[in-house]
């Protein structure tokens, strides 16, 4: 294929073979630190779309991207008090990257609390909050009803969407 001289395209390609990972296993994918693969392509595609700093409005970029750090989105500490098992909270779906410092300042506070503090409180206002979050593929308005089951349901349409058109086009 590289070369032009094969005449068929390999099987890895063939959708009926090798078909895109609905939304269930989306919503299964693991916390993606652990490497595992489809985790990490979740990660990947959301980075695709900008990856801009939920506080800073930095970008993720190659040159930046090992200072950036996991951050549950839906905070461990706050889903355990509600009392989500531990394999539902580590999730791909529930993870973007963020800078030492944004991951810090949000600590383990529910959605709808840090969300307003960067919409209300450093005058970003709710249009940049949401362009922020939309730069990782992560719903607002999920995030901010405070439904992680609703949230994971809503991010895993946005992941698959994106993840149709990246793969039904040129990749550009």
């Amino acid at each position: 294929m590289i070369t032009g001289a094969g005449s068929s395209v390999p099987s890895i390609f063939e959708d009926e073979l090798n078909p895109l990972p609905q939304a269930q296993e989306l919503i299964a994918a693991g916390w993606p630190v652990r490497k595992d693969r489809l985790a990490r392509a979740i990660l990947a595609l959301a980075l695709k779309h900008g990856g801009v700093d939920l506080a800073d409005g930095g970008t993720a970029t190659r040159a930046n991207l090992a200072k950036r750090e996991y951050h549950h989105l839906f905070h461990f500490a706050h889903l355990n008090r509600l009392g989500v098992p531990d394999d539902q909270i580590y999730r791909s779906l529930n993870c973007a990257l963020v800078t030492w410092r944004t991951n810090r300042n949000i600590s383990d506070r529910e959605p709808e609390g840090y969300l307003a503090e960067r919409r209300d409180g450093a005058t970003l206002g709710e249009h940049e909050v949401r362009q922020r979050l939309a730069s990782h593929l992560i719903p607002y308005d999920e995030m901010v009803q405070g439904d992680y089951h609703a949230f994971l349901n809503k991010r895993a349409e946005l992941v698959y969407s994106a993840m149709n058109k990246l793969c039904q086009s040129d990749g550009s």
